[in-house]
C-alpha cells in the first residue's frame, strides 16, 4: 500500500515505521529476477505473467469455488467474491443471543 501526508505528525511515525520494515536487497534482487525471468513458452514474455499468474488465478478460483461450495452445504449465506479468497459470510446463527 501506500500513504500520503503533508501532516508532519503522521508522516514521523510513519517514517520510523518504514525504517523497521525495509526490504533486503538480496530479496528486492530474487523478486526481480523472478519478475523477469523469460518465459519457457515460445511467446517471449515474462515466466511472471505468462505461467505463474494464470496458474495462481486457475488455484485461486478452484479454491474460491470448493469453499462456496461448502458454504452452500452447510447453508450459510455468503457473497460470491470478486476477487481473491475474499468471501463476506453471514455468520449471525452461529454467535449467541
Amino acid at each position: 500500500g501506500a500513504a500520503y501526508s503533508e501532516n508532519q505528525d503522521i508522516r514521523m511515525p510513519m517514517q520510523k515505521l518504514n525504517d523497521l520494515c525495509q526490504i533486503s536487497s538480496q530479496t528486492q534482487l530474487l523478486v526481480e529476477r523472478m519478475l523477469t525471468a523469460p518465459s519457457t513458452a515460445d511467446g517471449g514474455g515474462y515466466w511472471s505473467t505468462d505461467e505463474f499468474l494464470p496458474e495462481a488465478r486457475r488455484r485461486m478460483r478452484d479454491r474460491n469455488g470448493r469453499l462456496e461450495t461448502c458454504l452452500d452445504e452447510m447453508g450459510i449465506p455468503h457473497l460470491t467474491a470478486d476477487a481473491g479468497m475474499f468471501v463476506w459470510m453471514d455468520m449471525r446463527e452461529f454467535l449467541p443471543p
